[in-house]
């Protein structure tokens, strides 16, 4: 079985917020860091996904080799996983927001004990049928599908939703209960209910 990699999504424009994310500080650590301890108690390599105009200033808190910066010219969260997958195209992702600061790890193991590894994706759904696209699994396989798509389509359409349904059919449902663990910080009014 291959071994997953975690990887922290943190390459966003944050235009909501109005500043970075994940350099915000959360009890005592910057949010990039406090999402890295979380996966780092599941994965032996973590990494933090990052557009070229963080590099600096991330410097300062994580070692080079783990940030991924994003080397495609795509929109969204996509550019930060395909740019994950071109840096290692053989691996399969855990993959996280940021932003998710009230997220229980139960929930990570829970995904990592569930997953069928016959599937691309591996990912919750919401009782709406909103697919929480951005915390799960993503397969070597499912990554490179997506990357053939793009190439051969060259998609304006950026959106993970419909390459989730198109290619998986299983999705873990969220409880009521597990709802606040899905609670994403965007805008400073946000803040208030951390």
């Amino acid at each position: 079985m291959k071994r997953i990699k975690g990887l922290i999504l943190s390459g966003g424009e944050s235009r909501r917020m109005g500043k970075d994310k994940g350099l915000l500080s959360y009890k005592g650590k910057i949010w990039s860091e406090f999402a890295y301890q979380r996966l780092t108690d599941f994965f032996s390599e973590v990494y933090i996904s990052i557009n070229s105009s963080q590099l600096n200033s991330y410097l300062n808190f994580f070692p080079k080799h783990t940030l991924i910066q994003d080397s495609l010219n795509l929109k969204g969260p996509l550019t930060g996983l395909l740019s994950a997958h071109l840096r290692f195209p053989d691996s399969d992702f855990f993959v996280s927001p940021v932003d998710l600061l009230k997220m229980d790890s139960k929930m990570v193991e829970t995904l990592l004990q569930l997953h069928p590894i016959e599937l691309p994706f591996f990912i919750y759904r919401h009782t709406n049928g909103w697919l929480e696209s951005l915390f799960g699994i993503y397969s070597q396989r499912g990554l490179s599908m997506i990357n053939q798509d793009q190439n051969d389509k060259k998609r304006s359409n950026y959106s993970l939703q419909p390459y989730l349904r198109q290619w998986s059919d299983f999705f873990p449902l969220i409880s009521p209960e597990q709802e606040k663990f899905f609670f994403n910080c965007n805008t400073d009014q946000d803040l208030n209910y951390l």
